[in-house]
């Protein structure tokens, strides 16, 4: 779309050189002065100088600028009346009344082509500029690690005014680690860790991966396989190794099977409310020990939810964790709104339900479960780290996991956005002030009035601010230093 813009525009450009040079402002303003395009022997009063003019004109106003007419057909279609709309109805105006000048040489009226030809590329001029912002600004994400797949998504970034974020993964590392290991009853923590290790060896689940890497660390992984096995979806798992019944799992687990578990109370408390998963072991109807497990925080997790807030958007944060554990992490971070024991089915709704509300949400996950809700939502943000199914479902890409990297993709979009809407104020200056002016609206009142080259000057002008104003983009900085 971009090539084929700075080409309409080029090509325009080219064409409106000869009529700009055989008008007024050719020959008054820029002082030049060229032989009759036509014989006398035609008979055309002018040298046929308006009828070449008719001829670019039309070249221009209806081949590289065909896609203005498009616009504006689809914009009547649909009843839509914006400024882009009665630009290009100005055009065809412009455009009709010298073609009558032309055609009935009776009226014997100043035509106006250059008029025409000059706002055509000087709309066709705005659109590459608008496509060269966001090129450049999609380069820029590019740079700092943003993947924005397409330019409606990163526009749209700028209205974001909610952000549901998922804790793993996003806000926290996603690799748990064993934080702590209690014992009781005369069992020793290797024991307790050879145990756990021994009957979570066979899971893909993050506790288990902990449990054994921590084994591995301290050599002592687990030789002897279990003999008998029953898992429990909601609690845990009950095994027999060497002629042993093993319990692993949830509280609810072994208070079922009537363990005794009152000597770890206090120290369960104290490391559910520090966020912690709890993994407890019973070994023949003794309470052996435990283990917790802890999702290390993001470094930079704390300053993006900060910086969040300072933009105006509000923080949303969905786990399938403990409320406990939800809980520590909302704390730690600043968060307000959060909600714990969120199935993966049921992410989607939340979202559903914010948009419901009339906010503009941006959904931020790295799982295969998110995708439905990175779907759903308005702005779908993945983690560059999660898997392959997020990524394709998100159409912006994080691929440095960084949750800062949520900030610098909405700053980038909201300063690129500013500098589009900088260029349309500079462009529409001429369109409200000169324009009239020129017409001869304010002559009756106030006396004053220009000529139609000068005018066309004065557009040509606000032009090179735009494009200035464009190349100025180069000095964006989306991502802030850390500090």
């Amino acid at each position: 779309m971009g090539k084929e813009t700075r080409f309409n525009f080029i090509i325009s450009f080219l064409l409106t050189i000869p009529i700009i040079l055989y008008s007024l402002l050719g020959q008054k303003i820029l002082g030049v002065h060229l032989p009759a395009p036509l014989p006398a022997s035609l008979a055309f009063p002018d040298g046929g100088v308006n009828l070449l003019s008719l001829l670019l004109a039309s070249l221009v106003v209806f081949l590289p600028g065909y896609v203005l007419m498009l616009d504006l057909y689809s914009a009547l279609k649909k009843r839509i009346l914006d400024r882009a709309t009665f630009v290009v109805i100005g055009i065809l105006a412009v455009y009709l009344y010298s073609f009558a000048a032309t055609v009935f040489v009776e009226w014997k009226r100043e035509t106006f082509f250059e008029i025409a030809a000059i706002l055509t590329i000087l709309v066709l001029l705005g659109q590459w500029l608008k496509n060269f912002i966001l090129n450049f600004a999609i380069h820029q994400g590019i740079k700092d690690n943003i993947l924005i797949k397409n330019e409606d998504a990163f526009k749209n970034a700028s209205k974001i005014n909610t952000i549901i974020i998922n804790k793993i993964g996003v806000l926290t590392e996603g690799k748990p680690r064993v934080a702590d290991i209690a014992t009781y009853n005369g069992f020793s923590e290797e024991e307790v860790l050879r145990y756990e290790a021994n009957v979570t060896a066979g899971s893909n689940s993050p506790l288990a991966k902990a449990i054994l890497d921590e084994a591995k660390k301290r050599k002592v992984m687990p030789s002897k396989p279990m003999e008998k096995f029953e898992s429990f979806a909601d609690s845990g798992i009950k095994a027999q190794v060497s002629g042993k019944i093993l319990l692993v799992g949830k509280e609810k687990l072994l208070e079922e099977n009537g363990v005794d578990i009152s000597k770890g109370a206090e120290i369960i408390k104290k490391l559910v409310e520090e966020g912690k998963t709890l993994s407890l072991l019973a070994v023949d109807g003794i309470f052996a020990g435990l283990i917790a497990t802890a999702d290390t925080i993001k470094p930079t997790a704390k300053r993006a939810i900060s910086e969040l807030k300072l933009m105006g958007a509000e923080t949303v944060m969905l786990t399938g964790d403990s409320k406990d554990a939800a809980k520590w992490v909302a704390g730690e971070l600043g968060i307000e709104k959060y909600h714990a024991e969120v199935l993966p089915q049921d992410k989607a709704g939340h979202v559903k339900s914010l948009q419901g509300e009339g906010k503009f949400v941006a959904m931020v996950g790295d799982g295969i479960k998110d995708a439905p809700a990175l779907a759903q939502s308005n702005i779908g943000i993945a983690i560059g780290g999660g898997t392959d199914a997020a990524k394709e479902t998100g159409s912006i890409v994080l691929m440095k996991s960084d949750p800062l990297d949520i900030v610098a993709a909405i700053r980038l979009s909201k300063t690129t956005i500013r500098k589009m809407k900088q260029n349309l104020f500079w462009a529409a200056i001429y369109n409200v002030l000169a324009i009239p002016v020129a017409t001869g609206v304010f002559y009756n009142y106030f006396g004053w009035q220009l000529r139609s080259e000068i005018s066309a000057l004065l557009m040509s002008a606000s032009f090179i601010i735009v494009a200035t104003n464009a190349v100025l983009l180069r000095r964006i900085e989306p991502k802030f230093k850390k500090k």
